[in-house]
């Protein structure tokens, strides 16, 4: 009898694991260290930019059971250069100056440098339909810049060079808010905000 009782116990459980799965696709559990804020990266008659700051990613999943998604630090400084006139070959970042709201400053002085590749961006419009516009870009990020989840004012200083080998110096600055946040909700919920 307490065989019996015990497979009807393990066949039940079976079932409400199943059924709860099915329901809700699992457990998502994320947490989240990011920074808000972004710089602009202006030259005139240069090409346009974007600074910003990448956190790392981790992502774990047991497909029906349990999901994880986390940021944290350090940060990487994401960079992003595109040129519409096709006139720029590279850019190279000669310092980055993280100052941090508690009075800490810390220097990256070690020089970077990348090359600017074609790219072809896809836009759609109701006048225009689907265009397309050839360009120059560079998408890339410099790992672990920003060490700590600390409001910080981020300096990147540094050349881009046209084709002609002419370098044209540029400076951009930006204030990033530490932001943070935790949340546990069934995976069908997160699919649904996408």
């Amino acid at each position: 009898m307490r065989r019996k009782t015990t497979i009807i116990t393990c066949a039940l459980a079976a079932v409400a694991f199943i059924i709860f799965s099915l329901a809700t696709g699992g457990l998502a559990y994320s947490s989240r260290k990011d920074f808000f804020g972004q710089a602009k990266i202006v030259v005139a008659g240069g090409p346009q930019g974007n600074v910003s700051l990448e956190p790392r990613r981790t992502r774990f999943d047991i497909p029906l059971l349990a999901h994880y998604y986390g940021t944290r630090m350090p940060c990487g400084l994401s960079l992003i250069i595109w040129d519409e006139s096709k006139t720029y070959a590279s850019v190279t970042i000669t310092e980055i100056v993280v100052d941090y709201s508690d009075g800490q400053t810390v220097r990256h002085t070690q020089p970077w440098s990348r090359n600017l590749t074609p790219y072809t961006q896809t836009n759609h419009t109701r006048a225009r339909g689907v265009y397309k516009t050839e360009m120059m870009r560079l998408r890339e990020t410099i790992p672990d810049v920003v060490k700590r989840h600390t409001d910080a004012r981020v300096t990147v200083t540094g050349k881009l060079i046209k084709n002609d080998g002419t370098a044209i110096d540029f400076s951009t600055m930006a204030n990033f808010k530490a932001t943070s946040d935790s949340d546990l909700t069934t995976y069908w919920q997160v699919l649904s905000k996408f």
